[in-house]
């Protein structure tokens, strides 16, 4: 007795052998992945550092320490491991053909007076900045439901205070004081 082949047997033995092609090309990527370890401490006093951000560089997995500055993390022998943290030098550490990769960080060199906060039209060294800054977008005035531009500042800034000293319909002025002042910084009618 001869079995003869159809087009469907055909087509069911091409999804077999693809099938078994794709299994072992998965098992053999899958066999690279491994389990780094390790721990992140502070130069200074050599404490474990917690919630530092450990990723793999060009991807996004990546997790961050525990209590104890301890972490694990799937990755390949090709990666390079970052490890970041606020306050301290970003660090970028190649995995080869380790398991385990203990890393200290080195305290960041920015100084309070080498930062630049932009004020208003201008900027300032934060050192040398000695009151409050606050600013909003013109997206955040227009979903406010008020009509007046005035009005729209209330609630949305720090220590801003507008006051609308009469009900007369049409007549949409406030009085926008800052920080509870006796004197206001703008009187004026503001329309759309």
């Amino acid at each position: 007795m001869r079995i003869k082949f159809t087009k469907s047997k055909k087509t069911l033995s091409v999804f077999f052998l693809i099938f078994f092609f794709c299994s072992v090309s998965w098992r053999v990527h899958a066999q690279s992945l491994k389990e780094i370890k390790g721990t992140v401490n502070d130069c200074s006093t050599n404490a474990a550092l917690p919630n530092v951000s450990v990723t793999v560089k060009g991807s996004s997995n990546g997790g961050v320490t525990d209590a104890k500055g301890k972490y694990s993390i799937q990755t390949t022998s090709d990666d390079i491991l970052v490890f970041s943290f606020v306050g301290y030098e970003t660090q970028e550490v190649e995995v080869g053909n380790r398991t385990v990769i203990n890393v200290v960080l080195q305290t960041g060199s920015t100084r309070l007076g080498e930062v630049i906060v932009n004020v208003g039209y201008g900027t300032q060294r934060k050192a040398t900045l000695t009151g409050s800054v606050a600013s909003i977008g013109g997206k955040e005035v227009q979903s406010s439901p008020a009509l007046n531009i005035g009005n729209s500042l209330a609630g949305l800034l720090p220590g801003i205070i507008t006051k609308n000293t009469t009900g007369e319909p049409g007549r949409d002025d406030p009085t926008i004081l800052v920080r509870d002042a006796v004197q206001p910084v703008i009187t004026a009618l503001l329309l759309w």
